[in-house]
């Protein structure tokens, strides 16, 4: 730190002395070419990049306030949609039927499945397709209205083959 320090006086004592040495308009305007440098600098460190954070955060405020508009405006259609597609959900046996009869159409094969309390069914796949099951849950959640409450996936031995215990509602 020391060393540092010292290194950098000699420059500046040189630069002092060919100041001095300078007629006195021409000190004045090295001041003047100073002080417009302070300026300039102060300008893009410290007024520009807030002026520039100060219109980002306007803009998304306002992108916010939109977004907020929107959902008010829309929100009755979109909790009818939700309880339609609630409504639309199979319940019980038929719940049951349902998802017995996508799993096949995926080649999946249901080891446990069972209702639970409240619309919700436990199942158990004991080997199963890792991309065949993505597939058949999104398909349940987007054709039948049946949500993935709670996923659990283990492997197996097999490349690519998943034991998983899933609850659907």
């Amino acid at each position: 730190m020391k060393s540092s320090f010292l290194s950098l006086v000699a420059p500046l004592a040189k630069g002092q002395q060919w100041f001095r040495q300078q007629s006195l308009s021409d000190q004045q305007r090295l001041r003047w070419l100073a002080g417009f440098l302070v300026l300039v600098l102060l300008w893009v460190g410290v007024v520009n990049p807030v002026l520039t954070f100060r219109d980002r955060a306007a803009g998304a405020l306002s992108q916010a306030q939109n977004d907020l508009a929107w959902l008010n405006s829309n929100y009755g259609a979109l909790s009818a949609a939700l309880a339609q597609r609630k409504q639309a959900a199979p319940q019980g046996d038929a719940a049951l039927d349902a998802v017995a009869a996508s799993a096949q159409a995926h080649g999946l094969t249901l080891n446990r499945f069972s209702p639970e309390g409240g619309g919700r069914l436990a199942l158990s796949l004991d080997q199963a397709p890792y991309a065949s099951l993505m597939a058949w849950l999104v398909e349940l959640a987007e054709n039948r209205g049946l949500q993935v409450l709670n996923l659990s996936l283990d492997r197996t031995d097999t490349p690519g083959m998943v034991r998983a215990r899933i609850v659907l509602g």
